[in-house]
């Protein structure tokens, strides 16, 4: 079967959230062979800009509360919330460099297991009018438009995209235009895993 994912499923994996165990084993049924994975590449970028943004706002809080706890070093009464405060900025820094190691590891596996889609020029002039027709931002409107032409293209004989962004892609305009391509849309990794687990033909 093939499953579409998009920038929540790096997200998870990199951010060990709620869902990350699921992502998982998606990864794994594709690295058996027993589904066929896509993404489109803006994905990539996006979740690049996540992980180096989420980094910067932690420096930058590092950055401005150094003051404050130099000040609070200062006073005995006041020393211990200083290396308190220490510490906590300096953990923050930690795990945004943590989340950056597993995104380098990880990466490297689903590109191992999956397909990316190009994002050529088409695709882009696509995604103009899919972000008009259905009130996309332009980050939705490409992943949508990637998924959408890939679909055409090759037309699967089943299909499943996966996607967290219940707010913007779960509208019935949305679900019908991915419907009349033979692709049906699940709202969780969780629920995507149970679909999968259900549907697909057992393991040789």
């Amino acid at each position: 079967m093939t499953v579409y994912v998009e920038t929540n499923f790096l997200l998870e994996l990199a951010f060990e959230q709620g869902q990350s165990g699921e992502c998982v084993n998606l990864l794994g049924l594709a690295e058996v062979g027993r589904i066929t994975l896509f993404f489109p590449a803006y994905c990539i970028s996006e979740c690049i800009d996540k992980l180096s943004r989420r980094k910067s706002l932690r420096l930058e809080l590092k950055k401005n509360l150094r003051g404050v706890i130099d000040e609070l070093g200062k006073s005995t009464t006041t020393a211990p919330l200083s290396d308190q405060l220490g510490l906590l900025t300096t953990s923050l820094i930690n795990v945004a460099e943590e989340d950056e190691r597993r995104y380098n590891t990880c990466l490297p596996r689903l590109l191992a297991c999956a397909t990316v889609i190009p994002l050529d020029a088409t695709i882009i002039r696509q995604s103009l009018d899919i972000g008009t027709d259905y009130d996309l931002k332009p980050p939705d409107a490409l992943i949508l438009a990637s998924i959408l032409s890939h679909l055409a293209a090759t037309t699967p004989a089943t299909s499943l995209h996966i996607n967290k962004n219940t707010k913007d892609f779960e509208t019935p305009d949305i679900i019908a235009a991915l419907t009349a391509l033979g692709c049906l849309l699940k709202p969780t990794f969780t629920a995507g895993l149970a679909y999968l687990n259900a549907h697909l033909p057992p393991p040789p």
